[in-house]
């Protein structure tokens, strides 16, 4: 993504954290919506990320004293992740030559990004399945996008097709963030807790396809929704 950049600094020779430093510049996802109307028909509610290519990097927020405090932890954690790439980007034009309290080569690639130039969104998912604001603003872009794509197809409103499109995500994104977490849980519950070994009725001990089946349910949970 910023190779042409980056690659002066492959002859030099670099501490390990500065070599962190080069891998952690690279965004989870790399979001194109240039194509996405920002304000489709009827909808009076602006997309701010609609005709930009937006960098997301996913984070999860676990429960520690941060959750004492009186701001949201998914909020903080959003704004020090979103904060430290841009120190990354200077941090990177320092070493490539860039005097102090100058503009660099990779900050200013970083501001060809997002809304707000140069600013990474982070999405948050915290330790109860709570979301930082840029989730909000990740599924509003979806959700606008489908709505433009469904009115072509559709005597609907765009208004309409964007609430029931992003009331959609919500509903599958906070599912997801509650089982995920569950399932978390579950599995850590299983490593700390020590048990003799399991028998049967006759006595013999586990049975070597046991591991197998809990495996398969793990990827495969049952979802429910068979005939009675």
């Amino acid at each position: 993504m910023f190779t042409l950049i980056t690659q002066a600094l492959n002859d030099v020779t670099l501490e390990e954290d500065d070599r962190r430093v080069l891998q952690s510049i690279i965004c989870d996802i790399l979001a194109d919506a240039r194509s996405v109307p920002a304000r489709p028909e009827d909808c009076s509610h602006k997309t701010p990320l609609a005709g930009k290519v937006i960098m997301i990097d996913v984070k999860t927020k676990a429960c520690n004293n941060d959750y004492h405090t009186d701001s949201a932890p998914t909020e903080t954690r959003q704004a020090a992740v979103a904060s430290d790439y841009l120190k990354r980007a200077a941090k990177i034009d320092s070493k490539l030559g860039t005097p102090e309290g100058a503009t660099g080569p990779m900050v200013l690639e970083f501001k060809k990004y997002g809304a707000t130039p140069g600013k990474v969104l982070v999405p948050v998912v915290g330790a109860f399945a709570e979301m930082s604001s840029d989730v909000s603003a990740i599924a509003d872009l979806i959700a606008t996008a489908l709505a433009a794509d469904h009115v072509q197809f559709y005597n609907a409103s765009a208004k309409q097709s964007k609430g029931m499109f992003t009331q959609r995500i919500q509903k599958a994104w906070g599912y997801t963030a509650h089982r995920g977490w569950a399932r978390l849980l579950l599995d850590r519950r299983r490593d700390l807790i020590v048990r003799g070994p399991t028998t049967t009725c006759t006595g013999s001990m586990r049975e070597p396809d046991d591991d197998q089946f809990e495996l398969f349910n793990h990827y495969h949970p049952d979802l429910g929704g068979h005939v009675a």
